[in-house]
Protein backbone atom coordinates (compact mmCIF):
# COMPACT_ATOMS: atom_id res chain seq x y z
CA UNK A 1 0.00 0.00 0.00
CA UNK A 2 1.48 3.26 -1.07
CA UNK A 3 1.69 6.13 0.91
CA UNK A 4 -0.33 8.05 -0.62
CA UNK A 5 -3.57 5.72 -0.15
CA UNK A 6 -2.65 5.53 3.75
CA UNK A 7 -3.40 9.17 3.63
CA UNK A 8 -6.31 9.40 2.12
CA UNK A 9 -7.84 6.91 4.63
CA UNK A 10 -6.41 9.13 7.65
CA UNK A 11 -8.26 12.02 6.13
CA UNK A 12 -11.49 10.50 5.76
CA UNK A 13 -11.64 8.81 9.21
CA UNK A 14 -10.22 12.21 10.48
CA UNK A 15 -13.38 14.10 8.99
CA UNK A 16 -16.16 11.36 9.99
CA UNK A 17 -14.52 11.91 13.48
CA UNK A 18 -15.20 16.09 13.35
CA UNK A 19 -18.66 15.24 11.75
CA UNK A 20 -19.31 12.62 14.79
CA UNK A 21 -17.76 14.94 17.21
CA UNK A 22 -20.13 17.82 15.22
CA UNK A 23 -23.38 16.42 15.48
CA UNK A 24 -22.89 14.87 19.41
CA UNK A 25 -22.19 18.85 20.03
CA UNK A 26 -25.59 19.99 18.78
CA UNK A 27 -28.25 20.30 21.93
CA UNK A 28 -31.95 21.99 21.90
CA UNK A 29 -32.11 24.66 24.52
CA UNK A 30 -35.48 25.61 25.32
CA UNK A 31 -37.04 28.41 27.78
CA UNK A 32 -39.64 31.37 28.17
CA UNK A 33 -39.51 35.06 26.25
CA UNK A 34 -40.89 37.21 28.75
CA UNK A 35 -41.87 41.03 30.10
CA UNK A 36 -42.85 42.65 33.21
CA UNK A 37 -46.04 41.65 32.40
CA UNK A 38 -46.22 38.35 31.15
CA UNK A 39 -45.34 36.11 27.99
CA UNK A 40 -44.53 37.43 24.79
CA UNK A 41 -45.87 35.61 21.87
CA UNK A 42 -44.37 35.62 18.79
CA UNK A 43 -41.06 36.58 19.70
CA UNK A 44 -38.37 36.20 17.20
CA UNK A 45 -35.08 33.55 18.71
CA UNK A 46 -32.58 33.32 15.98
CA UNK A 47 -28.78 32.03 15.97
CA UNK A 48 -26.61 34.59 15.22
CA UNK A 49 -24.08 34.42 12.14
CA UNK A 50 -25.76 31.21 11.27
CA UNK A 51 -24.27 30.37 7.61
CA UNK A 52 -28.08 29.08 7.10
CA UNK A 53 -30.79 31.39 9.09
CA UNK A 54 -32.04 29.60 11.76
CA UNK A 55 -34.56 30.16 14.20
CA UNK A 56 -38.28 29.71 15.72
CA UNK A 57 -40.82 31.82 17.81
CA UNK A 58 -42.33 31.85 21.04
CA UNK A 59 -45.86 29.97 21.47
CA UNK A 60 -49.02 31.25 23.33
CA UNK A 61 -46.75 31.10 26.60
CA UNK A 62 -43.66 32.49 25.36
CA UNK A 63 -41.80 28.97 25.55
CA UNK A 64 -39.72 28.35 22.58
CA UNK A 65 -37.58 24.89 21.56
CA UNK A 66 -34.26 25.32 19.26
CA UNK A 67 -31.62 22.91 18.09
CA UNK A 68 -27.72 24.99 18.35
CA UNK A 69 -24.74 23.69 16.62
CA UNK A 70 -22.27 23.92 19.69
CA UNK A 71 -21.71 25.57 22.92
CA UNK A 72 -20.43 28.97 21.37
CA UNK A 73 -23.90 29.03 19.77
CA UNK A 74 -25.14 32.95 20.33
CA UNK A 75 -28.98 33.28 20.81
CA UNK A 76 -30.86 36.64 19.93
CA UNK A 77 -34.01 37.30 21.13
CA UNK A 78 -36.23 40.06 19.58
CA UNK A 79 -39.91 41.10 19.80
CA UNK A 80 -41.57 44.35 17.79
CA UNK A 81 -41.04 47.43 20.24
CA UNK A 82 -38.60 45.87 22.57
CA UNK A 83 -34.63 46.09 22.86
CA UNK A 84 -32.62 43.02 21.21
CA UNK A 85 -31.05 40.87 23.64
CA UNK A 86 -28.42 38.13 23.17
CA UNK A 87 -27.61 34.84 25.44
CA UNK A 88 -23.65 32.99 24.85
CA UNK A 89 -25.59 29.51 25.40
CA UNK A 90 -22.69 27.41 26.46
CA UNK A 91 -23.40 24.18 28.51
CA UNK A 92 -26.92 25.62 29.26
CA UNK A 93 -30.64 23.66 27.82
CA UNK A 94 -32.61 25.97 29.39
CA UNK A 95 -32.65 30.16 29.13
CA UNK A 96 -35.11 32.32 30.02
CA UNK A 97 -35.20 35.71 28.72
CA UNK A 98 -36.62 38.84 30.23
CA UNK A 99 -36.95 41.50 27.29
CA UNK A 100 -37.50 45.65 27.82
CA UNK A 101 -39.24 47.71 25.71
CA UNK A 102 -37.70 50.00 23.42
CA UNK A 103 -38.21 53.56 24.92
CA UNK A 104 -36.59 55.38 21.91
CA UNK A 105 -38.78 53.32 19.49
CA UNK A 106 -41.94 54.20 21.37
CA UNK A 107 -40.96 58.12 22.02
CA UNK A 108 -41.15 58.17 17.94
CA UNK A 109 -43.98 60.50 16.52
CA UNK A 110 -46.56 59.21 13.74
CA UNK A 111 -49.07 61.97 12.12
CA UNK A 112 -52.41 60.59 13.13
CA UNK A 113 -55.16 63.49 12.05
CA UNK A 114 -54.99 67.26 12.60
CA UNK A 115 -51.60 66.67 15.37
CA UNK A 116 -49.49 63.95 16.16
CA UNK A 117 -49.39 60.52 18.41
CA UNK A 118 -46.28 58.43 20.14
CA UNK A 119 -46.15 54.57 18.60
CA UNK A 120 -46.29 53.68 21.96
CA UNK A 121 -49.97 54.58 22.07
CA UNK A 122 -50.86 53.04 18.88
CA UNK A 123 -52.44 49.51 18.86
CA UNK A 124 -52.19 49.02 15.24
CA UNK A 125 -50.86 50.15 12.24
CA UNK A 126 -50.89 52.84 9.47
CA UNK A 127 -50.85 51.89 5.77
CA UNK A 128 -49.77 54.83 2.98
CA UNK A 129 -50.14 54.68 -0.34
CA UNK A 130 -48.57 57.44 -2.45
CA UNK A 131 -51.37 59.04 -5.35
CA UNK A 132 -49.18 58.99 -8.80
CA UNK A 133 -49.95 54.81 -8.20
CA UNK A 134 -53.43 55.75 -8.61
CA UNK A 135 -53.21 57.80 -11.49
CA UNK A 136 -52.81 55.29 -14.52
CA UNK A 137 -55.61 52.95 -13.28
CA UNK A 138 -58.37 52.73 -15.91
CA UNK A 139 -61.34 53.12 -13.59
CA UNK A 140 -63.86 55.91 -13.14
CA UNK A 141 -64.00 55.88 -9.22
CA UNK A 142 -61.13 56.44 -6.86
CA UNK A 143 -62.05 54.07 -4.31
CA UNK A 144 -61.87 50.82 -7.38
CA UNK A 145 -58.31 52.00 -7.82
CA UNK A 146 -57.49 51.31 -4.18
CA UNK A 147 -58.73 47.41 -4.62
CA UNK A 148 -55.33 45.45 -3.26
CA UNK A 149 -53.36 48.42 -3.14
CA UNK A 150 -53.10 48.52 0.66
CA UNK A 151 -52.61 46.35 3.82
CA UNK A 152 -55.60 46.17 5.85
CA UNK A 153 -58.16 48.03 3.28
CA UNK A 154 -60.85 45.69 1.79
CA UNK A 155 -62.66 47.23 -1.41
CA UNK A 156 -65.53 45.24 -2.80
CA UNK A 157 -67.58 45.82 -6.08
CA UNK A 158 -71.61 45.12 -4.66
CA UNK A 159 -72.73 45.51 -8.45
CA UNK A 160 -70.89 45.74 -11.74
CA UNK A 161 -72.95 48.68 -12.61
CA UNK A 162 -70.62 51.73 -13.28
CA UNK A 163 -71.47 54.89 -11.19
CA UNK A 164 -71.95 52.88 -8.29
CA UNK A 165 -69.50 53.16 -5.29
CA UNK A 166 -67.90 50.09 -4.24
CA UNK A 167 -67.81 49.08 -0.35
CA UNK A 168 -64.66 49.77 1.54
CA UNK A 169 -63.97 48.35 5.04
CA UNK A 170 -60.83 49.32 7.20
CA UNK A 171 -61.46 46.77 10.14
CA UNK A 172 -64.02 44.63 8.67
CA UNK A 173 -68.00 45.16 9.50
CA UNK A 174 -68.25 46.63 12.91
CA UNK A 175 -72.08 46.71 12.87
CA UNK A 176 -74.98 44.33 11.71
CA UNK A 177 -77.84 47.20 11.77
CA UNK A 178 -75.53 50.85 11.58
CA UNK A 179 -72.87 52.03 8.90
CA UNK A 180 -69.82 50.17 8.85
CA UNK A 181 -68.46 53.08 6.29
CA UNK A 182 -64.86 54.96 7.27
CA UNK A 183 -64.62 58.14 8.22
CA UNK A 184 -62.72 60.13 4.93
CA UNK A 185 -60.49 63.21 5.23
CA UNK A 186 -59.30 65.05 2.74
CA UNK A 187 -56.63 67.61 3.65
CA UNK A 188 -57.91 67.91 7.02
CA UNK A 189 -61.52 68.11 6.82
CA UNK A 190 -64.41 65.35 7.06
CA UNK A 191 -66.56 64.90 3.76
CA UNK A 192 -69.15 63.03 2.90
CA UNK A 193 -69.86 61.13 0.24
CA UNK A 194 -66.85 58.09 0.58
CA UNK A 195 -63.99 58.51 -1.95
CA UNK A 196 -66.19 59.14 -5.32
CA UNK A 197 -65.59 63.24 -5.28
CA UNK A 198 -62.02 62.75 -5.56
CA UNK A 199 -59.92 62.43 -9.01
CA UNK A 200 -57.18 60.70 -8.48
CA UNK A 201 -54.87 62.60 -10.56
CA UNK A 202 -55.07 65.28 -7.78
CA UNK A 203 -54.08 62.91 -4.86
CA UNK A 204 -50.95 63.31 -3.22
CA UNK A 205 -51.16 60.54 -0.32
CA UNK A 206 -53.86 58.56 1.19
CA UNK A 207 -52.92 57.38 4.92
CA UNK A 208 -55.22 54.77 6.15
CA UNK A 209 -55.51 54.87 10.40
CA UNK A 210 -56.84 51.52 11.42
CA UNK A 211 -55.68 52.27 14.98
CA UNK A 212 -58.02 53.02 17.91
CA UNK A 213 -55.94 56.10 19.15
CA UNK A 214 -57.53 58.10 15.94
CA UNK A 215 -60.65 58.34 18.07
CA UNK A 216 -58.79 60.71 20.14
CA UNK A 217 -59.54 63.32 17.08
CA UNK A 218 -62.59 61.95 15.35
CA UNK A 219 -63.92 60.34 18.42
CA UNK A 220 -66.64 58.13 17.74
CA UNK A 221 -66.67 58.59 13.84
CA UNK A 222 -63.33 57.21 13.97
CA UNK A 223 -64.98 53.93 14.86
CA UNK A 224 -64.54 51.98 11.32
CA UNK A 225 -61.75 54.04 10.65
CA UNK A 226 -59.71 56.73 8.98
CA UNK A 227 -58.99 56.93 5.37
CA UNK A 228 -56.75 60.70 4.95
CA UNK A 229 -56.14 61.91 2.09
CA UNK A 230 -53.62 64.97 1.38
CA UNK A 231 -53.93 66.57 -1.96
CA UNK A 232 -51.61 67.97 -4.45
CA UNK A 233 -50.00 71.79 -3.79
CA UNK A 234 -48.27 73.78 -5.79
CA UNK A 235 -44.02 74.35 -5.78
CA UNK A 236 -42.34 77.70 -6.16
CA UNK A 237 -41.28 77.37 -9.34
CA UNK A 238 -42.42 77.94 -12.92
CA UNK A 239 -45.78 77.10 -14.62
CA UNK A 240 -46.26 73.39 -14.74
CA UNK A 241 -48.92 71.92 -17.50
CA UNK A 242 -49.91 68.57 -17.06
CA UNK A 243 -52.44 66.86 -19.31
CA UNK A 244 -53.41 63.34 -19.57
CA UNK A 245 -55.86 61.43 -21.66
CA UNK A 246 -57.03 57.38 -22.34
CA UNK A 247 -59.41 55.75 -23.76
CA UNK A 248 -60.38 52.22 -22.62
CA UNK A 249 -63.00 49.63 -23.96
CA UNK A 250 -64.83 46.76 -22.67
CA UNK A 251 -66.81 43.79 -23.11
CA UNK A 252 -68.51 40.72 -21.82
CA UNK A 253 -65.69 38.37 -22.13
CA UNK A 254 -67.73 35.50 -20.43
CA UNK A 255 -71.17 34.91 -20.11
CA UNK A 256 -73.71 32.47 -17.91
CA UNK A 257 -73.55 29.22 -19.83
CA UNK A 258 -76.96 28.66 -19.76
CA UNK A 259 -79.37 25.49 -21.57
CA UNK A 260 -81.89 26.65 -24.54
CA UNK A 261 -85.63 25.34 -24.21
CA UNK A 262 -85.10 21.81 -26.18
CA UNK A 263 -81.74 21.37 -24.11
CA UNK A 264 -83.33 21.22 -21.03
CA UNK A 265 -86.18 19.32 -22.36
CA UNK A 266 -83.72 16.42 -23.35
CA UNK A 267 -82.15 16.31 -19.93
CA UNK A 268 -85.00 15.96 -18.73
CA UNK A 269 -86.61 13.45 -20.73
CA UNK A 270 -83.32 11.43 -20.28
CA UNK A 271 -83.50 11.70 -16.43
CA UNK A 272 -87.07 10.44 -16.86
CA UNK A 273 -85.95 7.47 -18.94
CA UNK A 274 -83.78 6.23 -15.67
CA UNK A 275 -86.38 6.57 -12.91
CA UNK A 276 -86.96 10.17 -12.58
CA UNK A 277 -89.87 12.60 -12.75
CA UNK A 278 -91.97 12.62 -15.06
CA UNK A 279 -91.48 15.69 -18.08
CA UNK A 280 -94.02 18.75 -17.12
CA UNK A 281 -96.22 19.87 -19.87
CA UNK A 282 -94.21 23.31 -19.69
CA UNK A 283 -91.05 22.12 -20.68
CA UNK A 284 -92.53 20.57 -23.64
CA UNK A 285 -94.68 23.18 -24.59
CA UNK A 286 -91.60 25.59 -24.21
CA UNK A 287 -89.67 23.55 -26.50
CA UNK A 288 -92.15 23.22 -29.18
CA UNK A 289 -92.79 26.94 -28.81
CA UNK A 290 -88.68 27.35 -29.47
CA UNK A 291 -88.55 25.05 -32.76
CA UNK A 292 -91.12 27.05 -33.90
CA UNK A 293 -90.11 30.90 -33.13
CA UNK A 294 -86.15 29.88 -33.04
CA UNK A 295 -83.86 30.86 -30.01
CA UNK A 296 -83.28 33.83 -28.18
CA UNK A 297 -80.31 34.50 -26.19
CA UNK A 298 -81.48 36.68 -23.53
CA UNK A 299 -78.04 37.86 -22.17
CA UNK A 300 -76.67 39.35 -25.32
CA UNK A 301 -79.65 41.33 -25.20
CA UNK A 302 -79.12 42.72 -22.32
CA UNK A 303 -75.47 43.81 -23.21
CA UNK A 304 -73.83 46.27 -25.48
CA UNK A 305 -71.47 45.00 -27.83
CA UNK A 306 -68.98 47.18 -26.62
CA UNK A 307 -68.65 49.78 -23.92
CA UNK A 308 -65.82 52.58 -23.39
CA UNK A 309 -64.14 54.60 -21.42
CA UNK A 310 -62.77 57.69 -21.80
CA UNK A 311 -60.87 59.79 -19.17
CA UNK A 312 -59.29 63.81 -19.50
CA UNK A 313 -57.20 65.21 -17.00
CA UNK A 314 -56.00 68.39 -16.89
CA UNK A 315 -53.44 70.77 -14.53
CA UNK A 316 -51.47 73.78 -13.62
CA UNK A 317 -48.94 74.33 -10.66
CA UNK A 318 -46.24 76.81 -9.51
CA UNK A 319 -45.58 79.88 -7.91
CA UNK A 320 -42.39 82.06 -5.85
CA UNK A 321 -41.42 81.83 -2.73
CA UNK A 322 -44.74 83.27 -1.10
CA UNK A 323 -47.44 81.89 -3.12
CA UNK A 324 -47.90 78.61 -4.81
CA UNK A 325 -50.59 77.36 -6.40
CA UNK A 326 -52.35 74.02 -7.75
CA UNK A 327 -55.53 73.70 -10.24
CA UNK A 328 -56.91 70.96 -12.10
CA UNK A 329 -59.71 69.56 -13.44
CA UNK A 330 -60.95 66.23 -14.95
CA UNK A 331 -63.44 64.76 -17.28
CA UNK A 332 -64.58 60.82 -16.82
CA UNK A 333 -67.04 59.33 -19.26
CA UNK A 334 -67.92 55.76 -18.38
CA UNK A 335 -70.08 53.09 -20.00
CA UNK A 336 -71.49 50.02 -18.54
CA UNK A 337 -71.67 46.70 -20.16
CA UNK A 338 -75.43 47.22 -19.42
CA UNK A 339 -77.22 48.59 -21.61
CA UNK A 340 -78.55 52.01 -20.02
CA UNK A 341 -75.63 51.98 -17.65
CA UNK A 342 -72.98 55.07 -17.77
CA UNK A 343 -71.74 57.79 -15.63
CA UNK A 344 -70.60 61.05 -16.67
CA UNK A 345 -68.37 62.97 -13.94
CA UNK A 346 -66.20 66.26 -14.43
CA UNK A 347 -64.05 67.52 -11.03
CA UNK A 348 -62.37 70.67 -10.40
CA UNK A 349 -59.76 71.75 -7.79
CA UNK A 350 -57.86 75.04 -6.66
CA UNK A 351 -55.73 74.96 -3.78
CA UNK A 352 -53.84 78.28 -3.67
CA UNK A 353 -51.14 78.86 -0.49
CA UNK A 354 -49.69 82.24 0.77
CA UNK A 355 -47.09 83.98 3.35
CA UNK A 356 -48.41 86.72 4.17
CA UNK A 357 -45.66 87.25 6.91
CA UNK A 358 -42.50 85.79 8.29
CA UNK A 359 -45.22 84.51 10.95
CA UNK A 360 -48.50 84.05 8.83
CA UNK A 361 -49.25 82.11 6.55
CA UNK A 362 -53.01 81.53 4.65
CA UNK A 363 -54.36 78.54 2.52
CA UNK A 364 -57.90 78.40 0.29
CA UNK A 365 -58.57 74.95 -0.92
CA UNK A 366 -61.92 74.79 -3.75
CA UNK A 367 -63.17 71.77 -4.94
CA UNK A 368 -66.27 70.86 -6.94
CA UNK A 369 -67.55 67.40 -8.40
CA UNK A 370 -70.85 67.13 -10.87
CA UNK A 371 -71.53 63.62 -11.75
CA UNK A 372 -74.87 61.64 -13.77
CA UNK A 373 -75.00 58.44 -13.23
CA UNK A 374 -77.81 56.21 -15.58
CA UNK A 375 -78.75 52.96 -14.01
CA UNK A 376 -80.98 49.66 -15.39
CA UNK A 377 -84.36 49.56 -13.71
CA UNK A 378 -83.85 45.60 -14.06
CA UNK A 379 -81.05 43.46 -12.79
CA UNK A 380 -78.39 41.14 -15.36
CA UNK A 381 -80.40 38.15 -13.23
CA UNK A 382 -83.68 39.31 -15.43
CA UNK A 383 -82.10 38.76 -18.35
CA UNK A 384 -80.70 34.87 -18.04
CA UNK A 385 -83.51 33.55 -15.86
CA UNK A 386 -85.91 34.12 -19.31
CA UNK A 387 -85.84 31.15 -21.11
CA UNK A 388 -84.63 31.12 -24.90
CA UNK A 389 -88.10 30.24 -26.41
CA UNK A 390 -89.73 33.70 -24.94
CA UNK A 391 -88.76 36.40 -28.25
CA UNK A 392 -87.89 39.87 -27.17
CA UNK A 393 -90.74 41.11 -29.64
CA UNK A 394 -94.48 38.96 -31.17
CA UNK A 395 -93.77 37.48 -34.52
CA UNK A 396 -96.65 36.55 -36.72
CA UNK A 397 -96.56 32.80 -35.53
CA UNK A 398 -96.89 34.15 -31.94
CA UNK A 399 -99.09 37.03 -32.15
CA UNK A 400 -101.62 34.26 -34.45
CA UNK A 401 -101.03 32.20 -31.45
CA UNK A 402 -101.25 34.23 -28.24
CA UNK A 403 -103.62 36.70 -29.81
CA UNK A 404 -100.61 39.94 -28.60
CA UNK A 405 -98.53 42.05 -30.45
CA UNK A 406 -95.57 44.34 -29.33
CA UNK A 407 -93.25 43.12 -26.40
CA UNK A 408 -93.75 39.37 -25.55
CA UNK A 409 -94.13 38.73 -21.95
CA UNK A 410 -94.35 35.00 -20.16
CA UNK A 411 -98.22 35.42 -19.62
CA UNK A 412 -99.41 35.59 -23.27
CA UNK A 413 -98.46 31.94 -23.63
CA UNK A 414 -100.47 30.54 -20.55
CA UNK A 415 -102.57 27.81 -21.24
CA UNK A 416 -101.97 27.27 -24.98
CA UNK A 417 -102.35 24.33 -27.17
CA UNK A 418 -99.47 22.94 -28.22
CA UNK A 419 -98.83 19.02 -30.37
CA UNK A 420 -96.86 17.64 -27.09
CA UNK A 421 -99.35 15.30 -25.53
CA UNK A 422 -97.39 11.97 -24.50
CA UNK A 423 -98.87 8.55 -23.05
CA UNK A 424 -97.91 7.40 -19.16
CA UNK A 425 -94.68 6.06 -20.70
CA UNK A 426 -93.58 9.21 -22.38
CA UNK A 427 -94.16 8.21 -26.02
CA UNK A 428 -95.96 10.81 -28.44
CA UNK A 429 -99.93 10.29 -28.15
CA UNK A 430 -101.51 10.62 -32.38
CA UNK A 431 -104.81 10.90 -33.58
CA UNK A 432 -107.00 8.79 -35.59
CA UNK A 433 -104.84 10.56 -38.96
CA UNK A 434 -101.52 10.02 -36.84
CA UNK A 435 -101.18 13.81 -35.87
CA UNK A 436 -99.70 14.03 -32.54
CA UNK A 437 -102.04 14.95 -29.70
CA UNK A 438 -103.04 18.77 -28.54
CA UNK A 439 -102.02 19.32 -24.64
CA UNK A 440 -102.49 22.92 -22.37
CA UNK A 441 -99.56 23.85 -20.97
CA UNK A 442 -97.95 27.47 -19.55
CA UNK A 443 -94.06 27.43 -20.70
CA UNK A 444 -93.15 30.18 -18.69
CA UNK A 445 -95.89 31.30 -16.17
CA UNK A 446 -94.95 34.95 -15.03
CA UNK A 447 -97.14 38.26 -14.53
CA UNK A 448 -93.77 40.90 -15.12
CA UNK A 449 -92.70 42.09 -18.88
CA UNK A 450 -89.69 40.77 -20.52
CA UNK A 451 -86.56 42.21 -19.01
CA UNK A 452 -85.80 43.87 -22.50
CA UNK A 453 -88.95 45.85 -22.14
CA UNK A 454 -88.31 47.00 -18.83
CA UNK A 455 -85.33 48.54 -20.09
CA UNK A 456 -86.92 50.31 -22.55
CA UNK A 457 -89.54 51.29 -21.19
CA UNK A 458 -88.34 52.81 -17.72
CA UNK A 459 -85.41 55.18 -16.91
CA UNK A 460 -83.60 56.08 -14.04
CA UNK A 461 -80.34 58.35 -13.06
CA UNK A 462 -79.01 60.48 -10.23
CA UNK A 463 -77.03 63.76 -10.12
CA UNK A 464 -74.64 64.63 -7.38
CA UNK A 465 -73.68 68.02 -6.79
CA UNK A 466 -70.76 68.52 -4.38
CA UNK A 467 -68.37 71.55 -3.17
CA UNK A 468 -65.71 71.56 -0.69
CA UNK A 469 -64.56 74.98 0.41
CA UNK A 470 -61.84 75.49 3.16
CA UNK A 471 -59.65 78.13 4.38
CA UNK A 472 -56.58 77.91 7.23
CA UNK A 473 -54.57 80.36 9.13
CA UNK A 474 -51.29 79.44 10.44
CA UNK A 475 -49.16 81.69 12.75
CA UNK A 476 -45.63 80.68 14.20
CA UNK A 477 -45.35 82.38 17.09
CA UNK A 478 -41.94 81.10 18.51
CA UNK A 479 -39.81 78.01 17.77
CA UNK A 480 -42.14 74.71 19.02
CA UNK A 481 -45.08 77.25 18.77
CA UNK A 482 -47.68 77.32 16.38
CA UNK A 483 -51.15 78.61 16.04
CA UNK A 484 -53.28 77.21 13.51
CA UNK A 485 -57.10 77.76 12.78
CA UNK A 486 -59.44 76.25 10.15
CA UNK A 487 -62.69 76.71 8.89
CA UNK A 488 -64.86 74.66 5.92
CA UNK A 489 -68.26 74.09 3.86
CA UNK A 490 -68.73 70.74 2.35
CA UNK A 491 -72.64 70.99 0.37
CA UNK A 492 -73.63 68.05 -1.33
CA UNK A 493 -76.95 67.96 -3.60
CA UNK A 494 -77.70 64.65 -4.67
CA UNK A 495 -81.39 64.08 -6.36
CA UNK A 496 -82.59 60.94 -7.91
CA UNK A 497 -84.99 60.76 -10.96
CA UNK A 498 -87.81 58.22 -12.47
CA UNK A 499 -89.73 58.04 -15.58
CA UNK A 500 -91.84 55.33 -17.31
CA UNK A 501 -93.74 54.95 -20.34
CA UNK A 502 -97.47 54.77 -19.49
CA UNK A 503 -98.21 52.17 -21.58
CA UNK A 504 -95.97 49.22 -21.68
CA UNK A 505 -96.76 45.93 -23.25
Amino acid sequence: MNNSCILKKVALMFLLLVGTLNIYSQHVVTGRVIDEQGPLIGASVTVKDAAVPTGTVTDAEGKYSIKVPNSKTILVYSYIGYVDKAEVIGKRTVVNVTLEEDSKMLDDVVVIGYGTQAKSHLTGSISKLEGEKLINAPVSDMTSALQGAMTGLTVSNETSEVGVTPSIRVRGTGSISADSEPLVIIDGFPVSGGLSSINAADVKSIEILKDAASAAIYGSRAANGVIMVTTKSGTPDKPKYSFKFYQGFKYAYQLHDMMTSSEWLSLLEEEAALGGPKVPSAARGAAYLESQMGTTDWQKEGLRDMAGITNVQMSVSGGRKETKYFISAAYTKDQGVMLNNSLDKLNFRAKVDTKLSKIATVGVNISGTYSKTERPKNNFIDFYRTPSFLPVYHNAYSTELTGYEGFARGSHFNNIMTPTAVDADGNPLLDADGNRVLEKSSPFSSANNNPKSVMTNTFRWSETMQGLASMYLTLDLCKGLQFKTSNGLNVRFAPSYYYGNISVH
